[in-house]
């Protein structure tokens, strides 16, 4: 698991020395981001929006104006604010992690009492989302390094836009999954356990050999900005097919699968543009 690092840290880490030279109105963006008292900065999904914000405008103060990697900063931000909008909605909303540890505590001291289920939040943002999103942070983080060409820094910030304009559109339709959180509790068939988790798609993936169903293949995924980085290959907890749902975040993904030490082709697949939940087929051979 990544440790998610401040906005300052982050950069201080990551610039070169003439992005670490930036003018005091920067400066002064950077130290207003990283002192934000709102309780809705607290919170993952804003925290890690804050991030992307200051890595943008860092890229964005360290080339001309009229330069197209200017432009896409400017797209990039505004999908920012954006999202950051849709999200300030959902005040209610709490991470889920946090919202099932603190479930598992308080059931294991005192049992789940009708009055405590009745105060669980019943929305939440899902891991998938957040992490996600620092992926996305990382991607832009890593344009402030030395040596990363004009053309690399253009093709990163339009995966970013790309990403967070699916993602966009995906929480303004309102599209929501309900879970159950009995998998982190002993106290199943509860209905109190059950929620909606936001900016998430149940994905599920089949093999086929035209119409034929093909079982055995690991089915792998990795977002788009990431293809050339081994390191952040993801797995389908199942074998197919097809496979148990997965919940992963509304964006472009490669997606493949893999039997024997055999690889289909990576085809390039946009999740979430079709609703809360998807299923991908993926042509194989037939046994």
């Amino acid at each position: 698991m990544r440790t998610f690092k401040s906005p300052i840290a982050r950069l201080v880490q990551v610039a070169p020395k003439h992005f670490q030279l930036l003018g005091l109105s920067l400066v002064m963006t950077l130290t207003m981001l990283a002192v934000t008292t709102s309780a809705q900065a607290l919170r993952s999904d804003q925290l890690v929006l804050d991030s992307m914000r200051v890595h943008v405008s860092a890229i964005r103060a360290g080339v001309p104006g009229t330069n197209q990697t200017a432009a896409l900063c400017a797209e990039v931000e505004q999908l920012i604010t954006r999202l950051s909008s849709i999200q300030m909605k959902f005040s209610d909303w709490v991470d889920l992690k946090v919202l099932t540890e603190s479930t598992i505590h308080q059931d294991q001291v005192t049992g789940p009492s009708s009055q405590a289920r009745r105060e669980r939040p019943r929305k939440v943002i899902g891991e998938a989302y957040i992490s996600s999103l620092r992926s996305d942070d990382e991607l832009l983080g890593g344009l402030l390094t030395a040596g990363v060409s004009d053309t690399d820094r253009r093709q990163t910030l339009a995966f970013v836009k790309e990403d967070l304009e699916i993602k966009r559109k995906f929480l303004d339709r309102g599209d929501f999954v309900e879970t159950c959180l009995c998998q982190y509790n002993a106290y199943n068939y509860d209905p109190a356990m059950f929620t909606e988790r936001a900016g998430e798609v149940l994905v599920k993936a089949q093999t086929l050999a035209g119409t034929q169903d093909i079982a055995g293949y690991r089915i792998f995924f990795v977002q788009q900005g990431w293809i050339k980085d081994p390191n952040h290959f993801l797995t389908f907890s199942s074998l197919s097919s097809p496979t148990r749902d997965e919940y992963l975040a509304p964006g472009p993904y490669f997606i493949w699968a893999v039997k024997d030490s055999k690889s289909t082709d990576r085809s390039l697949i946009r999740i979430g543009t079709q609703g809360p939940s998807q299923i991908v087929q993926i042509a194989v051979p037939a046994n």
